[in-house]
């Protein structure tokens, strides 16, 4: 398994990377986005671990050129410089990385019914979207968040448990928003959609998201 490490610490990168590799993880490491970007053009992992602190101020940037590689499984650690008890905390355990990518996994492979909501019809089994008519080129992470708020049709759904459900993992809400916001936008530009509609893909702020009926009397925030 390839994997990448983009984290601004070298001691924090190479306590990563010795661990990783010890175990048969082919691990390339980048201090900031720019030297990722970089990297990638070669190097094409199954697995990231990434900074805290690089998704809050280049987030965007990072996850808008990873759409063109694939959705992948993400781990976000922060390391606190010169702090060797942070490094040994912060350390993925191998077992953490197994267990991200088995629920991811797992969603992949989840059997939901065929959901029509208005002009939109999520048929999961099949993987395929359709909307007003149109077959939707959504990404596979894209697909999922779909499939998930159509399940969960008419209720907000909040950050962190979308961050969970989709991702496979546990994080908090500023990782969450980030990762969702720049998903939304591009399911709301294949749909055709803008967020003053309020329809369809409907943001909670400060909550989550939901997907609606048209035909049901709801309001978005």
């Amino acid at each position: 398994m390839n994997t990448m490490v983009i984290n601004p610490d070298p001691a924090f990168t190479d306590r990563i990377r010795s661990q990783l590799e010890r175990e048969g993880y082919n691990t390339a490491v980048a201090t900031d986005v720019a030297s990722a970007l970089v990297l990638l053009e070669d190097h094409r992992p199954d697995f990231l671990i990434v900074d805290r602190e690089i998704l809050v101020s280049e987030g965007q940037v990072l996850l808008r050129t990873l759409q063109q590689h694939g959705d992948l499984p993400i781990l976000f650690l922060t390391s606190a410089k010169n702090s060797e008890r942070a490094l040994q905390s912060e350390a993925p355990n191998l077992d953490r990385i197994e267990r991200v990518l088995r629920r991811v996994k797992a969603a992949l492979a989840e059997d939901l019914p065929v959901v029509r909501l208005g002009e939109l019809l999520i048929d999961v089994p099949k993987k395929r979207a359709v909307f007003r008519g149109k077959r939707l080129p959504l990404t596979p992470i894209q697909f999922r968040l779909l499939s998930y708020l159509a399940k969960r049709a008419g209720e907000v759904v909040n950050y962190r448990e979308l961050l969970r459900r989709i991702w496979g993992y546990e994080g908090d809400d500023q990782e969450a928003k980030e990762l969702l916001k720049v998903h939304v936008r591009q399911i709301r530009r294949k749909m055709g959609l803008q967020v003053k509609d309020g329809q369809y893909l409907v943001s909670a702020r400060g909550f989550g998201y939901m997907l609606i009926d048209p035909d049901e009397d709801q309001t978005s925030q």
